[in-house]
């Protein structure tokens, strides 16, 4: 229990003094940026006030490329997740009616997007989502006891994720 409370302790230290650097890394570059446009623009003297003017297109070019940065980012984590999902969902359209869509769900208090897979028969609809290194198939039928209406088996590879799909859609599983 201690060690656990010691290695909080350190991670939150780490992970402010990392907030920090930033900052001053953040701000910084747009100094250097301001800079950059006194010697473009052929400023010789910093009179009062230059810097300061010149800071703000400078924190504009910063936080855009920022922003285009973190978005990049953001496009290319996704392009993976999905990447497997892909595959099944490839596979397996051209013999039933799916649909490879994204969903945001709360995960760890935060909102997340998730890539799934869904299909609906008339016996009722499942879900396929990617789960670490397997799958996660969630089923939903309309009828039955209501107990067992809802059901999650977790999976652990692409071949296994097709064959429930399979079985469902056509009304063995």
């Amino acid at each position: 229990m201690k060690k656990d409370k010691k290695e909080k302790s350190r991670s939150l230290w780490a992970d402010q003094l990392l907030e920090g650097l930033c900052e001053l890394l953040f701000y910084l570059v747009i100094l250097a940026g301001a800079f950059l446009l006194m010697l473009l623009f052929g400023i010789d003297e910093a009179d009062e006030g230059v810097i300061e003017i010149l800071m703000i297109p400078s924190g504009l070019v910063v936080c855009l490329l920022v922003g285009i940065v973190m978005l990049i980012h953001y496009l290319v984590k996704c392009h993976k997740r999905a990447k497997e999902l892909k595959k099944i969902y490839k596979q397996l359209k051209p013999k039933y009616n799916i649909f490879l869509m994204t969903v945001t769900r709360k995960k760890d208090d935060q909102m997340v997007d998730f890539p799934i897979i869904r299909g609906k028969t008339g016996e009722g609809k499942f879900e396929l989502s990617k789960d670490g290194d397997g799958f996660i198939f969630s089923v939903e039928r309309l009828s039955g006891p209501i107990e067992g209406r809802k059901s999650e088996f977790h999976l652990t590879s692409s071949d296994e994720a097709i064959q429930c799909i399979e079985k469902f859609m056509s009304g063995e599983g």
